[in-house]
Formats: structure tokens, sequence, C-alpha cells
């Protein structure tokens, strides 16, 4: 069975790349660590809730195991933007998994939710764009506390914002996304905003905005839009 495969395969980078390489002692924790953050992926999390819901007597260590998940290119993680540094070391991380075939193997629920999984893999494909995690690739939050999925960055300039959406059958869902775009867009000064759909394709203007909706297979098929 593939996943059965999968399954195997991520324990065995846990294994090889991260236990046996930094001689990590108590194997079973970041076995589970490395487990839950697969379960939980593109939520947010912070050092001390993790420690504290896996039991980690020390911060440093978590700190520490996280890295080297990271260090093994199984996670990911992703900060939040802003032009206050305090406040992007204080603000929660977003953790992306390598590949949505781990996600399947290693989930606990039956179905990981879809527009989750379409969120990872728009990750994945930012980051295989050139887009480097943390440096020109962030979430975001506005000051009314509305979450972008994406922010893009080259050098100084934010270029575009990114939401992705599984359902937009909810009316409420669509408003949602774009009020949260077209705030964000106003406090960053960002003209290129983009939401990527299972499979609607239309221009949405409000507020003397331009939002596209793109489906996601289309947006995967293209060349990814250079800056001049």
């Amino acid at each position: 069975q593939p996943l059965g495969y999968l399954d195997v395969l991520f324990d065995a980078v846990l294994f090889k790349d991260v236990v046996r390489r930094h001689r990590v002692r108590f194997s079973e924790q970041i076995d589970n660590l490395g487990s839950y953050l697969v379960n939980n992926f593109s939520s947010q999390y912070g050092p001390k809730k993790l420690s504290n819901a896996l039991s980690f007597k020390s911060q440093v260590t978590l700190e520490k195991y996280l890295g080297y998940l990271t260090e093994a290119y199984l996670l990911f993680y992703l900060k939040r933007y802003s032009t206050k540094a305090d406040m992007r070391l204080r603000s929660p991380k977003k953790t992306y998994v390598v590949d949505n075939g781990f996600i399947t193997a290693k989930a606990i629920q039956h179905s990981p939710n879809i527009g989750r999984l379409m969120e990872n893999l728009v990750f994945m494909e930012l980051v295989k764009r050139g887009n480097q995690p943390n440096r020109e690739l962030f979430y975001y939050r506005t000051k009314n506390d509305r979450e972008i999925d994406f922010l893009l960055k080259k050098g100084y300039e934010v270029v575009e914002l990114i939401q992705v959406c599984y359902d937009l059958t909810n009316l409420d869902v669509e408003e949602r996304e774009v009020k949260a775009l077209i705030e964000a867009s106003k406090e960053l000064s960002v003209a290129r905003l983009t939401v990527l759909t299972w499979n609607e394709k239309r221009e949405v203007i409000k507020d003397g905005v331009s939002i596209k909706f793109i489906p996601l297979w289309e947006w995967l098929s293209v060349t990814p839009h250079t800056y001049a």
C-alpha cells in the first residue's frame, strides 16, 4: 500500500536524518513531535503550548528538535510578517509538511481537511518556485486580526497576497476572504491579490481593489509570475 510505504519512509527519514544523526536520546519524544505537527499541519503553534501538550520538560529541547525536523526537510515553519522584529519573534508559527502524502499516511483522522491540504500544497509549490520561507514568504494578520495565508516579498516590497479556499459555496466564507485581502492590501499597499480555489475562476472588484479567483490546477500549471 502506498500510504504504508510513505508512513515507513517518514519514520525512516526521522530515524536516519534526525535520531541517528543528532544522537537524539529521547527518540519517542521527537517521534511524538513529528506526528503531532504532521497532524496539525497549516495550524499555528507556540513553543510553550507545544511543549505543554507533548510534556517536554524543556522548551529549549523542543526548539532544538523543531530545528532538526526542519533541517531534515520533513517540516517547514512559517513566521508572521511584520516590520517589527519583536512581533515576528513573538507570534505563533505555522507548520507545513514537505509532501501531502506524508500527511495522509500519518493522519490520525480518517480524512484530513481538503482546504488545509490545498494550503499545504500551495506552500510547497511557492517554496519550489524559489520563495524562501521567512525571507520572501510569510503569513500575515491584519490589524483587525484577519489572517492572510501567504504573503510574498521581493526585496523590501510586498508583491502578492494569497488566500487558499476550497469551499466558496458559502457567501460568508467568500466575504471573509475578500475582506481580509482588501484590509491587508491597504495596510501593505499591495495590488496583486489572489484567491486560489478548487474550481472557480473570476475577478472581483471591491472598494476599487481587484481580486483574482484562480483554480488551483490552473495556478499549478502556469509559469509563475515574474516581477520586473
